[in-house]
């Protein structure tokens, strides 16, 4: 009987693609391939009752629904083509498998053919090395950097003004639009100076006010401390908006490596494990939304590096159970809290109570613990702020302000009922219409609010179908993780000999693809009773994009799984990765038949009105 080596450790089985995920397959191409088409056709019945006849058609797309209709059209053709090959030119390959198959159905097999071809089946991929990891990690760096420049680096006309010489600017060099920006580089500014707030500025107060200011007992950003204190280097150096780049890079490389350790726990990914962890990556340094975002000085990246650190250390911690990893996952959670407090806990929820069936499971508290400790400082860090500010331990900057100058910027329903719509007192027009913009939440409100932050989340990601076709496509493994035993908390996988360094779990599988699920889920459900649907109809769930992505690559990479049985290796990836990249080119490509102006391009345009004017003002 064969001893299995002391360093041998649990490692997912290969396990050969279900009939029914190719039956799943064909049902989401099949219903997106009509979705499209439906889309499709009512343009060019659009374009049949203009002057130009249906010809305008073709020289007018939709960006969101033609790339990726011909791509979908394009598969049947492929597999058409694949088919008469193999039957006109049979390879060698083909013919010798036919013969063994004719060899294997009148010769009974030996034992030792039975565990060769066990042998076979069984085999799993070597895990990619350090320096394979570390290169594709500068990679997804980089790039992130690049997208992120690229629009910062955009040129802006400057309007002829008498006294002004008509010139451009870079993008990124124009003032900052938001009152969220301004309050955010004040706060930076104090904390350089040494200090967690300042004595309140008695000339003209209400001015801070309109920039999220709180100008009362002192002086001090209504908003929680992580992002000032992330600016503060940066904006020393005199360019803030460095930081918020270098925080989005960042978090694409630690969400690509949470999602290494993911996919290497879920079946019928094998081969394509490695190769579909760095499409998410790269998905991810490529997204025309977290591009954008990088370039406007809010609390999102930060925040997002915070919640990819988090995921990946929480990752680490399952593996190992090793009081360190814990530590780091609670204490970059807690900073994420000290970002954006609503986005931490509606990320992490899903997470939590996984961690406490875990606890429960193994009786293990060192985990636990690891988390505890980061979050009872965090909490004690806060009220020392509070306390700075407000004079409460309990009483946030951000409540103070809330309720002092925006109440029916409140969270919750009928937050601006019309028996409430009175003006402020002591206060000025410009803070008393801020305050009346808000619109009074109902049930049909947050419906709709819902629904606009589904699609920008969906748009701004990427592009809607390619990501509709990655997500549904992981139904399968989704469905098969409740069957499979390894990818059940405290449960073992079958035991394998597989060296210590492999980053597959050693004894329990975290049900990756469903934690991002419900980190989804539960972003959107936290900020359902809130009145504002978010800049670009999405900024409040932005932290869903990198877990949408990695969601639709995990799909892709099935896919590519199951089109192999059907095509060669090289036509099935080129076919899985043109997909997503045809969602990619009206985000970042401005051509004529997208109406000259990608998304990026249409960000830039429409954030620049407000920043010329403030050019000018400076001026």
């Amino acid at each position: 009987m064969p001893v299995t080596s002391p360093r041998s450790v649990a490692a997912p089985q290969h396990s050969p693609v279900p009939s029914a995920a190719g039956v799943w397959f064909v049902v989401v191409w099949l219903a997106l391939l009509i979705t499209t088409g439906w889309f499709e056709a009512l343009r060019f019945v659009a374009a049949a009752a203009t002057p130009a006849g249906p010809m305008l058609a073709f020289t007018e797309w939709d960006p969101e629904s033609t790339l990726p209709f011909v791509c979908l059209a394009v598969l049947p053709l492929l597999l058409t083509v694949r088919r008469r090959s193999r039957s006109r030119h049979p390879t060698p390959d083909s013919r010798r498998r036919a013969a063994s198959t004719v060899l294997s159905a009148t010769t009974p097999p030996t034992t030792e053919e039975n565990s060769s071809a066990a042998q076979k089946t069984e085999r799993e991929p070597q895990p990619a090395s350090r320096v394979v990891v570390a290169v594709c990690s500068v990679m997804i760096f980089l790039t992130s950097l690049l997208c992120s420049w690229r629009i910062g680096a955009t040129e802006v006309a400057l309007l002829a003004v008498p006294g002004i010489q008509h010139r451009t600017l870079p993008f990124a060099k124009l003032p900052p639009e938001f009152h969220d920006e301004y309050s955010y580089l004040l706060q930076a500014r104090i904390f350089l100076s040494g200090q967690l707030s300042c004595p309140p500025m008695t000339f003209r107060p209400d001015l801070f006010h309109q920039v999220h200011v709180l100008n009362e007992r002192r002086t001090v950003s209504r908003y929680f401390p992580l992002t000032a204190a992330w600016m503060a280097p940066f904006k020393a150096f005199g360019r803030p908006v460095f930081g918020h780049r270098i925080a989005g890079a960042l978090a694409a490389v630690f969400f690509f490596l949470s999602f290494r350790r993911i996919v290497s726990t879920t079946r019928y990914l094998n081969r394509t494990r490695f190769p579909t962890a760095l499409l998410g990556g790269m998905l991810i340094a490529a997204s025309p939304g977290i591009a954008a975002f990088s370039n406007l000085l809010l609390a999102h990246h930060p925040t997002m590096l915070a919640l990819s650190i988090f995921t990946w250390a929480f990752l680490k911690t399952k593996d190992s159970a090793v009081f360190r990893n814990s530590l780091t996952a609670g204490c970059f959670l807690t900073l994420a809290m000290l970002g954006r407090p609503m986005t931490a806990a509606g990320y992490a929820l899903p997470w939590g109570i996984w961690l406490l069936r875990w606890m429960i499971v193994h009786r293990n508290l060192k985990p636990v613990a690891g988390y505890a400790v980061p979050l009872v400082a965090g909490f004690v860090l806060l009220g020392i702020l509070n306390h700075d500010a407000t004079g409460s331990w309990t009483r946030s900057t951000y409540q103070e302000y809330t309720d002092r100058y925006t109440p029916r910027h409140k969270y919750g329903f009928n937050n601006a009922l019309p028996s409430e719509k009175t003006a402020l007192a002591d206060e000025t027009d410009v803070m008393n219409s801020y305050d009346r913009w808000a619109e009074n939440l109902t049930p049909q409100t947050a419906v709709r609010n819902v629904g606009h932050r589904v699609l920008g989340s969906l748009q701004w990601s990427l592009s809607i179908f390619p990501i509709l076709f990655g997500t549904l496509m992981t139904v399968p493994p989704l469905v098969s993780s409740f069957r499979n035993s390894g990818d059940l908390p405290g449960k073992h996988a079958p035991e394998t000999t597989v060296p210590d360094r492999n980053p597959a779990p050693r004894c329990i599988a975290v049900p990756g693809l469903w934690l991002c699920l419900s980190s989804i889920v539960c972003l959107h459900v936290v900020h359902i009773p809130y009145w504002f649907d978010g800049i670009l109809h999405w900024h409040y769930v932005f932290e869903t994009a990198p877990l949408l992505l990695l969601l639709t690559a995990a799909g892709l990479g099935y896919a590519w799984r199951i089109l192999t049985t059907r095509l060669p290796e090289k036509t099935a990836a080129l076919w899985v990765c043109v997909l997503p990249l045809v969602g990619l080119l009206p985000g970042w490509v401005s051509c004529e038949p997208f109406g000259g102006r990608s998304k990026v391009d249409a960000f830039i345009s429409e954030r620049a009105w407000a920043r010329t004017r403030l050019h000018y003002f400076n001026e």
